[in-house]
């Protein structure tokens, strides 16, 4: 985004690029390189603006498993610095982690109108402006829907919310309308996302496509928006 990449590093600690915004190539060397910023480690990464990162971030402390770290990145001084610590509410920790290193707690971002809104999978799904010091949890998620994965279709401007049902025996996805981002509206469940495999990994949409991975499948599922959304002229 903007001319900086960012990797989350696991348990290594975090690194950010930079590159050539014309041509895509990456600068040879690590801007920062493995910060470690006092957590266990991070297991995946949103890029907010080019300056500020969502952080999933492994605490395992005794109030809560995960949580997201917003931190700034400051490359002119080469620094990840912290800003604030969410930690999710009845977070699913552990339970859906797939070996070596993929773990339930993802989040997409949406700008609208020069604002920046988070959504956070991790059993529950949260929301909320970066720029404030509070989250929501999104109360209309199918019963017995657990979120793992989130993507945002910014031209449609929808949430995909990929998950398990049935206590992980089944994968499923979720479909809502963001046109108010702090308030997303229901709009489609699809419950039957290809059971034949492991759960959802990951899940995205852009375009008329929305397409996603599951653990032990090499194929990729996929879905067109037009038939699910035309009646509700989305």
């Amino acid at each position: 985004m903007g001319g900086t990449l960012i990797v989350s590093g696991g348990t290594g600690g975090v690194s950010v690029f930079t590159y050539n915004t014309d041509t895509g190539v990456l600068q040879s060397n690590a801007s920062i390189r493995n910060q470690d910023l006092g957590d266990i480690g991070h297991p995946d990464v949103t890029l907010v603006t080019p300056k500020l990162a969502a952080l999933s971030t492994d605490v395992r402390n005794e109030a809560t498993s995960f949580g997201v770290t917003m931190a700034n990145i400051d490359l002119s001084q080469s620094t990840l610095s912290r800003r604030q610590f969410f930690p999710v509410e009845d977070t699913v920790g552990f339970n859906y982690a797939i070996g070596p290193a993929n773990f339930p707690c993802t989040s997409s971002v949406y700008t609208q109108n020069g604002e920046s809104y988070l959504y956070v999978a991790n059993g529950p799904l949260t929301v909320q402006n970066v720029d404030t010091d509070s989250t929501r949890t999104v109360s209309e998620l199918p019963t017995g829907f657990e979120a793992l994965t989130v993507s945002v279709n910014p031209r449609r401007k929808i949430l995909i919310v990929g998950g398990v049902t049935n206590n992980g025996l089944n994968s499923a996805y979720v479909v809502f309308d963001i046109s108010d981002p702090l308030e997303p509206v229901f709009v489609y469940f699809s419950p039957n996302a290809r059971n034949d495999d492991g759960r959802i990994t990951s899940i995205a949409s852009a375009g008329n496509y929305i397409v996603y991975v599951k653990d032990g499948s090499s194929e990729i599922g996929h879905d067109l928006l037009n038939g699910l959304l035309s009646s509700l002229r989305i």
